[in-house]
């Protein structure tokens, strides 16, 4: 009984082998391990076929997020908030551009990621480009005319002028 029970077992451990060397066994099973993308396989950006390991920039968004495709999916591997001059930023730097101080914020909402920028201090601009306090006076130009005993309030991370 004992011999018996051996040489099922064996039997079965062929039969396995046997299969397991099957034509397509290896496609099969790395269907099984990567979706129905194998080793080496490409990943489809809009149209375009980007190959497996290689780094790229999506075009619809922002190019301040780099994707690596690896085994046919799509990964980020730097983020990053792009500014008004279309410089990239990584998340939690901080910059200022016109008198507007930011931070590069990330933000998941069910299960996205969006990349922004915060307003953390924002100041007025006068006419030379120095930044200004609410409350201060100083010049501002309007439209290529020089405005002379400016104010601006600040609400809302929008900057209103006004000139006497």
């Amino acid at each position: 009984m004992l011999l018996r029970l051996f040489l099922q077992s064996l039997i079965l451990v062929a039969i396995i082998g046997f299969i397991h060397c099957l034509p397509g066994w290896h496609r099969r099973s790395t269907e099984l391990m990567y979706g129905h993308y194998g080793p080496g396989s490409h990943c489809e950006v809009n149209g375009e076929l980007i190959a497996h390991s290689h780094t790229f920039v999506d075009p619809t968004m922002s190019k301040c997020l780099q994707y690596q495709c690896i085994f046919g999916t799509s990964f980020i591997i730097s983020e990053a908030c792009e500014d008004g001059s279309h410089q990239c930023h990584a998340v939690g730097d901080e910059w200022e551009e016109k008198c507007v101080t930011y931070t590069c914020t990330k933000t998941t909402i069910d299960g996205y990621n969006y990349f922004q920028p915060i307003v953390r201090n924002a100041k007025c601009q006068g006419a030379e480009g120095s930044c200004h306090e609410p409350g201060d006076l100083f010049s501002y130009r309007l439209h290529g005319r020089l405005l002379h005993n400016c104010k601006c309030n600040i609400t809302d991370n929008s900057i209103l002028y006004r000139c006497i």
